[in-house]
């Protein structure tokens, strides 16, 4: 049954994915702006021009665990180009949780704020006029009770209309505990990315993501997902999409498994959609 449940949830996630690209790709036409992401979950090197600004509105559905279990995170940023290869934006960011409590069988769920984040990302080379181009991307996520800062390396190159991007971050955790700050966990992750240009407005390719954690210096887990990103653009508007499915981990954990579970899904499903001011 769970192994029936699992890929039915795999396949309604990549229908309507690939559903909701066809609707817009039909209604849009035109050339990609320059600073378009094309991938959903790595970054390319590139910045907003000096003096513009817009809206990007990210929503993320989690889905599939050891027990019944959906999320859907939410976040709503505010980009402005501070120079021609410098960029800042505001986070506010928040989730919607369901599952199924261990104790009663009956589902629960629960909305949370996850806090507000501030991100900087410098460039410091082109991936087409240069060799290949590079940027350093910080982000800091405070809540209540929690922190996080996110430090990437960003490296992509440009041929034609094709993009290869890889991010390499380290992502460390902090508790504020009766006054005192404490480490808590690392994350570091890797992505890489493949897009190829079909058309003035659309492109497509896949991307490749790893997340492992560590506390204390231990490694805890190691995730690895792969899968296909769509982009359409028109104008100044733009969305991407992504649907990233949990390969079997290339190392098994201390227990065994091959899949995180715990603390990952079996899929992710991620659409990012712009806002021009």
């Amino acid at each position: 049954m769970k192994m029936r449940g699992t890929e039915r949830n795999r396949r309604i996630a990549v229908t309507s994915m690939t559903a909701l690209m066809a609707i817009v790709a039909a209604f849009t036409a035109g050339g990609a702006r320059a600073n378009a992401r094309p991938f959903a979950y790595g970054y390319d090197s590139g910045t907003l021009p000096a003096g513009q600004h817009e809206f990007e509105l990210w929503t993320t559905w989690r889905v599939g665990r050891n027990d019944v279990y959906s999320r859907f995170d939410h976040r709503i940023e505010y980009e402005a180009g501070v120079t021609d290869t410098l960029q800042t934006a505001l986070y506010l960011n928040w989730s919607k949780a369901s599952a199924r409590d261990p104790l009663t069988g009956s589902l629960v769920s629960e909305t949370s704020f996850g806090g507000i984040s501030n991100e900087w990302k410098w460039k410091l080379s082109d991936p087409a006029a240069d060799p290949v181009g590079f940027a350093a991307y910080a982000e800091l996520t405070a809540d209540t009770d929690e922190a996080e800062v996110e430090l990437k390396a960003i490296v992509d190159k440009r041929i034609g209309g094709m993009i290869l991007a890889y991010n390499a971050t380290v992502e460390p955790e902090f508790e504020y505990d009766a006054g005192e700050i404490e480490a808590e966990n690392v994350n570091v992750e890797h992505n890489l990315g493949l897009s190829v240009q079909v058309s003035p407005g659309f492109s497509c390719g896949v991307e490749v993501f790893e997340h492992s954690a560590y506390t204390d210096g231990k490694p805890r887990f190691a995730a690895l997902f792969a899968g296909p990103v769509l982009h359409v653009a028109s104008g100044r508007f733009w969305l991407t999409a992504t649907t990233l499915i949990q390969l079997p981990a290339l190392k098994p954990s201390v227990s065994g498994q091959r899949f995180v579970l715990d603390e990952h899904e079996k899929v992710k499903a991620r659409i990012l959609v712009s806002l021009p001011l």
